[in-house]
């Protein structure tokens, strides 16, 4: 039988039973109680960063920034972690503003005329996909600079803004590999949770975490804690068998934030 994911009523009801309280209008009444198991279930996302979601948004022709805070553009809201991105089938590569502009090799670009500012912040609007002169094979991120030709397209990440570059010409489509940020549950009945029962001890534990906290149980709280701690690594070991790991394969390591390579589950990766 498929495995499906738990309810909010399931979540309540055992959590009840943890602190052996049935009264709903008590000590410990229902919206009390689901706050804490919504901020448990929202902790848990955070953490090991699943699940993750495509959008498929049309970008705007001669527009480069856009703001993930928009509902246009993320309805979940800015997500937790973008994963990769593809623009008319293309894949971006992902940089930083400081790459491209040659400040982490002191190079400081100040090369476009006649305004002396940077060639990213001035490149020429593009259709994707892209024909670049790369085609030999993978060149590493260097300057953006207009003697190179046309480079690799990039996407870089400030604050709530995300950029595209070159500049798209027309409105092509993104794909957006992402995180999304979990929404708030407001129903004690009938809402479901984003994952199957194998994290109901998890978002148990953490609400009588914050149950104990609230009464000045420290101790007990804290062990709660650490209980959270030990079921949040049965999820991670669910996460990376359910996912696969392909025969099992040597994993370079790497700490670059931006690898695409890898998961967030394995050597190698985010």
């Amino acid at each position: 039988m498929a495995s499906t994911n738990v309810t909010t009523a399931y979540v309540l009801a055992t959590l009840r039973n943890a602190l052996a309280e049935q009264n709903s209008t008590g000590r410990w009444t229902d919206p009390l109680l689901l706050n804490w198991v919504d901020r448990a279930h929202k902790a848990l996302v955070k953490r090991v960063l699943w699940p993750s979601t495509t959008n498929l948004i049309s970008l705007q022709n001669g527009i480069a920034t856009y703001d993930m805070s928009s509902d246009t553009f993320f309805p979940a809201g800015i997500p937790l972690r973008i994963l990769r991105i593809t623009v008319g089938g293309q894949v971006l590569v992902p940089t930083t503003i400081d790459i491209m502009e040659g400040t982490q090799t002191d190079t400081f670009d100040d090369s476009f005329t006649p305004t002396m500012g940077t060639q990213w912040e001035a490149q020429t609007p593009q259709t994707y996909p892209v024909i670049t002169n790369s085609g030999d094979g993978p060149i590493p991120q260097t300057i953006w600079s207009a003697n190179n030709g046309l480079q690799r397209p990039r996407y870089y990440i400030q604050g709530p803004l995300l950029g595209i570059i070159p500049t798209p010409s027309g409105t092509p489509l993104a794909r957006i590999w992402n995180v999304p940020s979990p929404v708030t549950l407001t129903n004690g009945a009938s809402e479901t949770l984003l994952f199957p029962d194998i994290a109901t001890d998890y978002v148990v534990a953490k609400a009588l975490e914050f149950a104990y906290r609230s009464d000045g149980d420290n101790d007990t709280a804290n062990n709660q804690r650490s209980i959270a701690k030990e079921e949040e690594s049965e999820v991670r070991e669910w996460i990376q068998g359910l996912q696969g790991d392909f025969g099992e394969r040597p994993h370079p390591w790497t700490y670059r934030n931006g690898f695409q390579g890898g998961r967030p589950y394995q050597r190698g990766g985010w």
